[in-house]
């Protein structure tokens, strides 16, 4: 069975932009209309999922948790080039692209060059704002998919030749949208990092995956 599903269709409410006013109607009632359709298909998604993971149950309060620790986890061993320990934190596709990177900055280790990062606080409680799943498989095995809107105070610290670049380390709040999956095929169950994504742009019905915060080359969100 194929290793990556990318991230499945979804919606992400946007918040960070400024709210639709209701002297442009048109478009108010198109983000209404969404976000009704949103939360419906989330419902659903949750119905389809817990009756296939059953006799087990799904504790959506765990789920927001275990996506906080993870995505802990996943960044401090990814500044410190802890391949191993990304491996079992994140999907394969993931896994695969951050790889390369820590293997790009592996000779520059050697001259010196290094980063950490560190979590500061949370700034909001974590939110789940949505979950999809869908049946892959002739045999009924089911892949779910959430993603958690972690809203934290961050920093990542560089050093270069053994020396700490001016300005790095000086902690930023940052908004993340973090996709974790879950395999109902795969034993013992988990879930895992499956990638992030941003909010649905106002003019849009998708999301554009494209990653924020210490593992991509866009600038954070705040």
């Amino acid at each position: 069975m194929r290793d990556d599903f990318g991230i499945f269709d979804h919606y992400v409410p946007p918040k960070l932009v400024q709210p639709v006013p209701w002297s442009q109607p048109k478009q108010k009632f198109r983000d209404l209309y969404r976000d009704i359709k949103n939360s419906i298909i989330n419902l659903v998604a949750v119905a389809q999922f817990k009756s296939k993971i059953k006799p087990e149950t799904i504790n959506f309060r765990d789920l927001r948790e275990s996506a906080c620790e993870l995505h802990v986890q996943m960044n401090t061993a990814f500044a410190e080039g802890d391949r191993k320990t990304l491996q079992a934190l994140v999907s394969p596709a993931l896994f695969r692209k951050l790889e390369k990177k820590v293997q790009g900055r592996k000779d520059a280790k050697v001259k010196g060059d290094r980063m950490e990062w560190k979590l500061h606080r949370m700034l909001s409680q974590p939110k789940l704002v949505c979950f999809r799943a869908a049946k892959i498989s002739a045999h009924g095995d089911m892949l779910a998919q959430a993603i958690v809107r972690i809203h934290s105070e961050q920093s990542v610290t560089r050093w270069q030749k053994g020396r700490v670049v001016p300005g790095s380390g000086q902690p930023a709040p940052m908004v993340e949208y973090i996709v974790v999956q879950h395999r109902t095929w795969e034993l013992p169950r988990r879930w895992y990092i499956q990638g992030q994504t941003h909010e649905t742009p106002i003019s849009s019905d998708f999301t554009q995956i494209l990653g924020s915060g210490l593992m991509s080359n866009t600038p954070p969100r705040a």
